[in-house]
């Protein structure tokens, strides 16, 4: 037998946002008693295209099968409680958000283990997934769209042309290519394709 809660019955239940959601805990039961449970906790992520915000995933946990049975289960709240590790599990939680589709950008999983995604221009597909770095330490650009995946230029030109991958590359301007945001502490790494019929690379600000 399953047994699931719905988001509205522990965020909103007076139903006043008229919002459906579906189920934020599952349990299994197996002649009476529990043998299984997961959570997923919710908060409320920056919506810009609405100026306000939506509930979004949060932070999931599995039950050990020991202490309070899952029906018993009262830390929703994200920004004040934390389920007793002795008898729930942590499996990893969503770090941050694109404010206007809501795609993840970068996630924890269980031991904290960091993975950060780069996406298209249209913000659907993902070009690049990066692990053990968090989303603003990371950069990829394939030049086949309009994004800048972490990488800023002014004035560079998208070029359709002889290209190592794809069909376009990025025709440096004198600024070059830029990543903020770095610490001075860390070692990065850098790979790319260069042409050049004169002048030289350099690499430097870190």
């Amino acid at each position: 037998l399953n047994e699931y809660t719905y988001w509205w019955e522990k965020y909103d239940p007076t139903r006043t946002k008229n919002i459906l959601v579906g189920a934020i805990q599952t349990s299994r039961k197996v002649n009476g008693i529990y043998t299984e449970s997961q959570v997923s906790r919710y908060k409320n992520w920056n919506a810009s295209l609405i100026s306000s915000t939506v509930p979004g995933t949060y932070d999931s946990y599995v039950w050990k099968g020991t202490g309070a049975l899952p029906d018993a289960f009262a830390d929703w709240d994200v920004a004040t409680t934390t389920p007793p590790p002795n008898y729930w599990q942590y499996g990893g939680k969503v770090v941050s958000k694109d404010d206007y589709t809501g795609i993840v950008y970068e996630s924890s999983a269980k031991g904290d283990i960091v993975s950060s995604t780069i996406y298209d221009q249209y913000k659907i597909r993902p070009l690049a997934v990066v692990g053990n770095a968090s989303y603003n330490q990371v950069a990829y650009a394939g030049f086949e769209d309009t994004s800048q995946g972490n990488w800023s230029w002014s004035d560079g030109v998208l070029t359709t042309g002889s290209s190592k991958t794809g069909s376009r590359y990025l025709s440096l301007g004198n600024t070059g290519l830029t990543k903020s945001g770095l610490t001075t502490s860390q070692k990065y790494l850098i790979s790319f394709w260069a042409k050049s019929s004169s002048g030289s690379i350099t690499i430097d600000g870190v």
